[in-house]
């Protein structure tokens, strides 16, 4: 994401510190793409040039090799659930192959590790993506050790609403987001600016500098900041953790986090199993109670 200051001065072709950017916010998440969290960002039409999911037909085959094989391909739609896809796709070089080309060559089915190829295309081949489901049912076969459910592998085909990425989409739509990336990485600026020496690694040593797009060292002057209007912050809906509802993994690991938390620091701490079922009205209650011994301020409140 890009601070909105100057975005609008900036065009290729124009580099220079008088058309520089000020600021780049970089926000990581593992094993996410920009279509599964801000793919549904703007509404068809809002920002014309948004190169999201929604308007377009987008799905991908069932592979013949599934019990369901044959299916209609399974549209791209909205996660059921905070945690989608669980568990992680694959993440590898040969993994990445069969969700952009559609390959999977029948000795890597079912495995972690690539076994004799990499699942590589033509070189002149262009992506097809059309794999994403027959890697991420291939990925399922290898953790659960059986064919997995239609409705398991039908999971990597869904990416959130703004309703359920109330934060991160906030933010983003505050700033120019990204939605095309080539590939470049930020190791050789990084190594620059942090004074680091030599490029520490053959692919530091051959990727890109963006020094000529960043403002020089010395901040600008504060007289010269751009006017940024705050937009009200939405509120969390309650439907993102149904208190009646079981929660699930994420939600059973948020709260052992703060189990965790009042059992080092001497608090008395509800014994849950890890198997036990907890609804979110009981999480939520057994975590209030552990941040209350903690921080007894908040009784107050």
């Amino acid at each position: 994401m890009i601070s909105v200051g100057r975005i609008h001065h900036v065009g290729f072709g124009q580099l220079g510190p008088e058309n520089a950017l000020d600021h780049v916010v970089v926000v990581m998440f593992e094993n996410r793409s920009f279509d599964n969290l801000l793919g549904r960002l703007y509404e068809p039409g809002e920002a014309p040039a948004f190169e999201g999911v929604l308007g377009k037909e987008l799905s991908n085959p069932v592979p013949a090799w599934l019990p369901e094989g044959g299916r209609d391909p399974i549209p791209y739609g909205a996660a059921r659930d905070m945690n989608t896809p669980a568990p992680d796709p694959g993440e590898e070089f040969h993994h990445v192959n069969t969700q952009l080309f559609g390959i999977l060559d029948e000795a890597n089915r079912g495995q972690m590790e690539a076994r004799g190829s990499y699942n590589a295309p033509a070189a002149d081949r262009a992506p097809t993506m059309d794999g994403f489901v027959a890697d991420y049912a291939s990925m399922l076969l290898f953790e659960n050790g059986r064919m997995p459910s239609y409705d398991e592998y039908a999971k990597i085909m869904s990416g959130y609403t703004p309703e359920r990425m109330p934060v991160m989409s906030t933010i983003a739509r505050g700033f120019a987001t990204f939605d095309h990336w080539f590939c470049e990485v930020f190791i050789a600026t990084l190594r620059e600016r942090w004074k680091l020496g030599a490029p520490l690694t053959a692919r530091d040593a051959s990727a890109r500098s963006f020094g000529q797009i960043f403002t020089s060292l010395s901040p600008r002057a504060q007289d010269d900041w751009p006017e940024v209007t705050a937009r009200p912050f939405p509120a969390g809906p309650e439907s993102m953790l149904p208190l009646d509802a079981p929660l699930g993994l994420l939600g059973k690991s948020l709260i052992g986090g703060v189990f965790a938390l009042g059992k080092e620091m001497g608090a008395e701490v509800p014994d849950f199993k890890p198997d036990q079922l907890l609804t979110g009205k009981d999480g939520i209650d057994a975590a209030q109670h552990v941040l209350a011994e903690l921080f007894p301020r908040l009784q107050e409140r």
